[in-house]
């Protein structure tokens, strides 16, 4: 995210680094989960560039999980954030997926597991109540 010529990068390590718009040496412009390779220096993130994404080659070797436009292929769907762990990451990784906030991503999930939970036993409260051990199924 670039702010006031300043933006901050997540490494492969978990840590963060800031770095000067100074520094972005790549004609497009920076985007959230876009695979990108910087030198480190201090908590400073220098030389930083789009990382190339790999061709297939001709004899159809492997290709590079990132895309054209410089995005990591592994966040066009759904994941679990690694770390925003709480429920597992599911709720961090919707969150990021969905660019909202994880605490709000969370009521969200509670919200709709509550709904869905709720409705099955208020249906539960209001049906009748019938044996079905050793009883032949319907016509």
């Amino acid at each position: 995210m670039l702010i006031k010529g300043e933006g901050v990068i997540s490494g492969d390590d978990g840590k963060r680094y800031t770095f000067q718009v100074t520094e972005w040496k790549s004609q497009a412009h920076p985007t959230v989960g876009a695979r990108i390779d910087f030198d480190v220096n201090g908590n400073s993130a220098v030389s930083v560039y789009f990382d190339a994404p790999a061709r297939r080659t001709p004899a159809g070797g492997p290709v590079n999980s990132v895309t054209d436009d410089g995005m990591d292929e592994r966040y066009k769907s759904i994941y679990c954030s690694s770390d925003d762990k709480i429920l597992v990451g599911v709720c961090g990784g919707l969150a990021h997926k969905f660019s909202l906030p994880s605490p709000a991503m969370r009521v969200i999930v509670f919200i709709s597991l509550f709904f869905f939970i709720g409705w099955f036993y208020f249906v539960g409260i209001f049906l009748p109540k019938l044996p079905t051990k050793n009883v032949p199924l319907g016509p």
